[in-house]
């Protein structure tokens, strides 16, 4: 072959490679604006926090991978936020009275027909506490408590386990943010229906036998209440307490929407959700309302007719003495069809905002001497 087929020959290859370069470029293009539709389409179907904690997901492994190695120049995902565009009053629906009173007439609350314990009292916890499903979820034994005035509560931490299985490497006993970490009292209808009994009863670790997924221990209550209970009970009672709005964690929207009804001021509602208030004046200054301050507060929440044919853990609960007291005191949410009204005799600043010099003599300075006096 003469010099000048060579250097022919080796055109007519740089040729086909620059063609075939071009062509895979091509492909690529095309192949990126497909996938780039695709993850469009799918994004569409994820709501804005789920997009949000996504990508915060992407964002740690981004700032991980530029810790470890020189070859990412930069985290994309910094920066980067999901808009949410539907009004946070409206994602998701508390449920209605109706919807409580169809809800806890279910077989697991009028006859102990559960598969999990935690199916019989999550739901009602959430219902009397406002906490999120995963802090319930991971509650251990240690975590109900008295304090020093004798009152019962529950705490909300990310403190070491005793939990002495293998589920802490799977899932961390964490809290959302550091608000979250608080205490509330137990209301007194968990009382009544015999939680101090069932705790007591319990071994060291963990409350609640719930097999982790997804990464979480609140997955997988939440899934089979929205998937089966809640149509369940949709579908014997005729009464719609399960649609995209109406899920597991509109107990959480219920009790907090109770008590905002009520004018239980913002800065306890709060506390109880573990938000920030996001001023400095309540999130810096002063300390956090005690247990005997919040007692009454909770004792606004009075779902004592929707959960009438609710039957109680055991026959005879443990009731604690100022509890009793509590109930002895005339002390009564009245209510209308629809929600509780606030009592006119209740004037004290747990639940209203009004000036503490103005809250002498009042019921409520009667139930709380009582509390302390325990």
């Amino acid at each position: 072959m003469t010099l000048a087929q060579l250097i022919e020959d080796a055109d007519k290859r740089d040729k086909d490679i620059k063609k075939l370069v071009e062509i895979k470029d091509q492909y690529d293009e095309k192949l990126y604006k497909v996938r780039m539709e695709e993850l469009r389409k799918y994004a569409q179907r994820l709501s804005a926090n789920t997009a949000g904690q996504r990508m915060n997901s992407i964002s740690s492994l981004f700032n991980f991978l530029l810790e470890k190695s020189d070859g990412v120049i930069k985290n994309p995902f910094k920066g980067v936020t999901v808009k949410n565009t539907q009004k946070a009053l409206n994602a998701r629906l508390p449920f209605s009275l109706e919807d409580l009173s169809a809800i806890f007439s279910d077989k697991i609350w009028t006859s102990h027909d559960y598969a999990q314990i935690w199916e019989y009292w999550l739901p009602l916890l959430l219902l009397h506490t406002g906490a999120r499903v995963n802090e319930l979820c991971q509650l251990e034994k240690k975590d109900v408590k008295q304090t020093r005035k004798g009152i019962w509560c529950i705490s909300v931490n990310n403190e070491p386990t005793d939990e002495e299985e293998d589920i802490w490497d799977v899932v961390k006993k964490k809290i959302k943010t550091e608000s979250s970490q608080r205490s509330f009292p137990l209301h007194p209808k968990l009382i009544e229906l015999g939680f101090l009994d069932f705790w007591g009863d319990s071994n060291d670790g963990l409350l609640f036998d719930i097999t982790p997924y997804g990464g979480r221990l609140s997955k997988y209550p939440g899934k089979r209440i929205n998937d089966y209970i809640l149509p369940r009970v949709k579908k014997r009672t005729g009464v719609d307490v399960k649609n995209s709005r109406k899920v597991f964690y509109s107990f959480r929207h219920t009790t907090m929407n109770e008590l905002k009804q009520s004018l239980v001021h913002m800065e306890i509602r709060a506390q109880l959700a573990g938000h920030s208030t996001g001023t400095t004046t309540g999130d810096v200054y002063g300390e956090e309302y005690q247990a005997h301050t919040l007692l009454p507060v909770l004792m606004l929440l009075d779902f004592s007719k929707e959960l009438k044919d609710v039957k109680p853990w055991v026959s005879n609960p443990t009731i604690p003495e100022y509890f009793k007291e509590l109930k002895d005191t005339d002390i009564e949410v009245h209510r209308n069809e629809t929600r509780p009204l606030l009592p006119e005799i209740i004037t004290v600043d747990a639940v209203i905002d009004v000036e503490p010099e103005d809250l002498h003599n009042t019921i409520f300075q009667k139930s709380l001497a009582a509390a302390k006096d325990n």
